[in-house]
């Protein structure tokens, strides 16, 4: 892979494995308020952030408590539960790659930011980073390119160099990330969740274990 002038990264399930912390908050909050929470909806929990889960359990799960006080409660059990979150293989030697060539990085996420800054700060990632963008930072959210386009605005403004989109690499777990930046006009590496998941016909590459994904990128040691 040559010629990139930018990588932007997504967070959840990309950089962090964070699946399983993000169900066992909604499942264990829920429980004390006489919710059992249906493995069923474990995929619709993993695709939505916070704000749209507290929305479709209040509707259909009929959960009666107000927005704010659920978001501070799986916010609050997430942090303390969830300090360990182990890296995805490799991630760490590709931010070392990156910055070793001079590569600006940075993050683009649907998470809100009082769910995602303190553990990006608890693991120091927001310091390798040019700038992090939360879902509060941008209009619409994934799969839209606005989030994307967005970014690439900011770090054009930040290096003080106009980016070509498609030199610009986008990592994302989710075909929904994907089709983002793939519509933004990015390169993008789909790096899969699992083994078993498809890939995202519209991703550029595909990787899902730890060689497949350096490879993919390049990584020289």
């Amino acid at each position: 892979m040559q010629n990139i002038q930018a990588v932007f990264w997504d967070y959840d399930n990309t950089i962090l494995e964070t699946a399983q912390g993000h169900w066992e908050k909604h499942f264990v909050t829920l429980k004390k308020y006489g919710i059992n929470l249906d493995e069923k909806y474990r995929q619709k929990i993993y695709h939505n952030n916070g704000s749209q889960n507290w929305q479709w359990i209040n509707k259909e799960l009929n959960l009666k408590i107000p927005e704010q006080q659920y978001l501070n409660e799986i916010d609050s059990y997430f942090q303390n539960k969830m300090t360990n979150l182990p890296y995805r293989e490799g991630v760490e030697e590709a931010f070392k790659y990156f910055t070793k060539k001079k590569i600006p990085q940075a993050i683009v996420t649907n998470g809100r930011t009082a769910s995602v800054k303190p553990i990006l700060e608890d693991k120091g990632i927001n310091k390798i980073m040019k700038f992090i963008l939360y879902k509060e930072d941008y209009d619409g959210r994934k799969p839209e390119p606005t989030p994307y386009l967005t970014a690439i605005k900011k770090m054009e403004e930040i290096i003080g160099k106009k980016l070509n989109p498609k030199q610009c690499l986008a990592i994302e777990d989710d075909p929904k990330g994907v089709e983002s930046a793939h519509k933004a006009g990015m390169t993008v590496i789909h790096r899969k969740l699992s083994q078993n998941q498809a890939p995202c016909k519209i991703a550029d590459y595909i990787a899902f274990t730890k060689n497949d994904f350096l490879n993919v990128i390049n990584y020289k040691t």
